[in-house]
């Protein structure tokens, strides 16, 4: 009778080595740099930034926060430059102008990370080829804090050059930048369960794709906080497919551009009287 408990407890073991197993490497408070390949965690809050110059390489920041301590250091929080194979999960990057940003080369990831006090959030441009690359659960918080505001000027997600890319449940919340998701040259890409919320700039397209024809949207919710934008999302092509999209406070969904568009929802701005 007390094979089951026992096997419980083996389990248990071999989980927890797993995950210790799962990180190669610890990075030290004064690493700047991963030039090798290899699964890096973060054990403590940091406040310098990383660059990940390598391929085959995985971050797990295990919710550990990389904070500006110095304002006249380097600008990018987390910076990936060209390589194949890179993951960065599981991190917090508080302060920099920008967050974080990818350049991929092959199957970049950016899973469960959260950018806050930025001005450009989340910046990932591809080589065209970009194949595996998706952007899944990661947050950005653009709420101003301790009467500290950062600029936002740009999207608060901006994908460049990256084909058939999946964004995936992430969320962008009381943003001030032009644009909530921007897809540039990325054809054939999935957006699915992204959520837009108390968006407070004024714009045309909270989701916008320019050069990115054949876009699928999907689970979507959009929500401004005042009448703001004209439309909820915006293109240069008509040839998209949208499904079960939520929009709010918007003067118009924008599901004009959706060859294919249905059970979306659009609840506009009723002026009180």
């Amino acid at each position: 009778m007390r094979v089951v408990p026992i096997l419980g407890l083996a389990l248990s073991g071999l989980l927890c080595s797993t995950s210790v197993l799962a990180c190669d490497t610890v990075l030290a408070a004064d690493v700047y740099v991963i030039d090798a390949p290899g699964k890096y965690c973060l054990n403590a809050n940091r406040d310098h930034p990383l660059t990940i110059d390598a391929s085959d390489v995985e971050l797990d920041c295990k919710t550990r926060t990389i904070s500006r301590g110095d304002q006249q250091s380097r600008h990018i929080g987390i910076e990936v430059r060209r390589h194949d194979n890179v993951t960065v999960r599981n991190c917090r990057v508080d302060g920099y102008p920008v967050g974080i940003e990818m350049l991929i080369q092959r199957n970049g990831q950016l899973i469960n990370n959260t950018v806050s006090n930025a001005g450009q959030p989340i910046f990932v441009s591809g080589s065209r080829d970009p194949q595996g690359s998706r952007l899944t659960g990661n947050r950005v918080v653009g709420y101003e804090r301790q009467g500290h505001e950062v600029p936002a000027w740009t999207p608060a997600i901006e994908v460049w050059d990256l084909p058939k890319s999946q964004l995936i449940n992430n969320v962008v919340v009381g943003y001030r930048g032009n644009r909530g998701i921007l897809m540039m040259r990325s054809p054939e890409s999935q957006l699915t369960g992204n959520q837009m919320l108390d968006f407070l700039a004024e714009t045309d397209g909270v989701i916008s794709m320019q050069e990115s024809p054949r876009t699928r949207l999907v689970h979507n919710t959009i929500a401004l906080q005042t009448v703001r934008g004209r439309s909820a999302v915006s293109s240069d092509t008509n040839d998209h497919t949208c499904v079960e999209n939520i929009v709010v406070n918007a003067m118009g969904g924008g599901f004009e551009i959706c060859g294919v568009s249905r059970f979306n929802v659009v609840q506009p701005w009723i002026e009180p009287h």
